[in-house]
């Protein structure tokens, strides 16, 4: 492990980004990456959401449709039965 005094790391850093106020910038535009990266994982988790919500609507109405269809079906059976 390494310790470094600070003024060391001042100076690491002032020859690397040229000041102060570049240093600040350079962080600041790594904030601002990694706060549209997060906001960009979170809408494409809400579109995924979105859409396997719409998936199982459509599974839930196909199932509604077919008890409906089945349903439709038994009692045109029923009334048959009744007319023979």
């Amino acid at each position: 492990m390494q310790l470094f005094l600070e003024a060391q790391v001042a100076r690491l850093a002032h020859d690397k980004f040229g000041g102060e106020e570049q240093l600040q910038e350079h962080q600041r535009a790594r904030a601002d990456a990694k706060l549209q990266s997060k906001l960009r994982r979170r809408e494409e988790e809400k579109a995924k959401e979105q859409k396997e919500a719409a998936r199982l609507a459509r599974i839930k109405q196909r199932i509604e449709g077919e008890r409906a269809a089945a349903a439709s079906g038994a009692a045109a059976e029923a009334s048959e039965e009744e007319e023979i």
